[in-house]
């Protein structure tokens, strides 16, 4: 991988790591407060998104991919959880 790969990997990387951050914070809110009330639409749809992201960074190798999108996956499926309980 050159050194500008490697750049945007790591940008990348810290990027979807941000934003995990925020889905997560969500999800405790979720979890710990009243049921939001987000569509079932919006929730299929981001799983759908988050599963590809991942598969894709997997197949290409990309941990800017797959390793934050499979972990806001993880969280974006405590928040289905939670608001479907």
């Amino acid at each position: 991988m050159s050194p500008a790969d490697r750049t945007w990997e790591f940008l990348g990387t810290t990027a979807g790591l941000g934003t995990c951050a925020a889905l997560a914070v969500q999800a405790w809110q979720a979890w710990t407060g009243p049921p939001p009330t987000l569509s079932t639409f919006f929730l299929g749809a981001f799983l759908g998104v988050f599963i590809f992201w991942t598969a894709y960074g997997w197949r290409f190798r990309r941990p800017a991919l797959w390793l934050t999108n499979g972990l806001a996956l993880v969280f974006h499926l405590a928040l289905c959880a939670a608001c479907w309980r």
